[in-house]
């Protein structure tokens, strides 16, 4: 009889572990997307805003520049994330030539005012993640912004940063900054990437990847997760207000 209930025991709680991935899932799965008119001087660009449909997001990420052919992946990293309680912007680069910088930070700035509109979120505070070549804008606006209270320079390019390693980091101080290196990175660069870390006040990380991949593209495969994962325990210490805590 003992072994019977023993079963029956196994069996419930095999239910039960069960029942809750499917509730976690259905957690992802309940994200609306929104398409976003964004206004630059030069004319509309479009963007792309992820949230919870089952209340308000938060507080934000936005993340760009991103290329044509990393969207889709891009997009499932948002849908994770919004599912989680973010408001999740997608900036693309199409059109955008990247060594503009004053170009890529309207399209940061536009970002940031669609938090008052098209996307808004509970507290108005926002992560910005860039990607490569962007990660000089990235950081001009996360300095002259309050509103941004941390930064993710994703495979940053470290030529372009050089402009804006000083005053502008320097800004920064008391805002967290995370820097996402692959090995590809590494072996180009090490010494830049270096001088470009010690450039950046605390608090501060930074994330080896295990990956030749630089760019957006170092979230193909299995290092997703582990990209996300850096960007949202950030975002839930430091970004999203105690009020809007899981």
């Amino acid at each position: 009889m003992r072994r019977v209930e023993r079963l029956v025991f196994w069996a419930f709680l095999f239910f039960l572990v069960l029942t809750a991935m499917g509730c976690r899932g259905t957690r992802f799965v309940d994200v609306q997307e929104q398409r976003l008119e964004l206004a630059l001087e030069s004319g509309m660009v479009e963007a792309f805003c992820y949230t919870p449909t089952a209340r308000k997001a938060g507080a934000a990420v936005l993340i760009g520049m991103l290329a044509d052919s990393m969207r889709m992946l891009w997009e499932a990293t948002a849908r994770q994330m919004a599912g989680m309680g973010y408001a999740v912007v997608l900036l693309p680069e199409t059109g955008v030539q990247l060594s503009a910088v004053a170009v890529v930070e309207e399209h940061y700035r536009a970002g940031m005012a669609a938090l008052n509109g098209q996307c808004p979120v509970d507290s108005g505070h926002a992560a910005l993640v860039s990607i490569g070549s962007a990660a000089p804008a990235a950081i001009a606006v996360a300095a002259a912004d309050d509103r941004v209270r941390a930064l993710v320079l994703i495979s940053p390019s470290v030529s372009l940063c050089d402009s804006v390693a000083g005053v502008q980091l320097g800004r920064m101080a008391g805002r967290p900054v995370v820097v996402l290196e692959s090995m590809g990175d590494r072996a180009e660069r090490q010494n830049d990437l270096d001088r470009f870390w010690e450039a950046i006040a605390e608090p501060k990380k930074r994330v080896f990847l295990e990956t030749f991949a630089v760019g957006g593209s170092v979230i193909r495969g299995d290092l997703e997760p582990v990209v996300r994962r850096v960007i949202l325990l950030l975002c839930d210490r430091y970004v999203l207000p105690v009020t809007s805590k899981r």
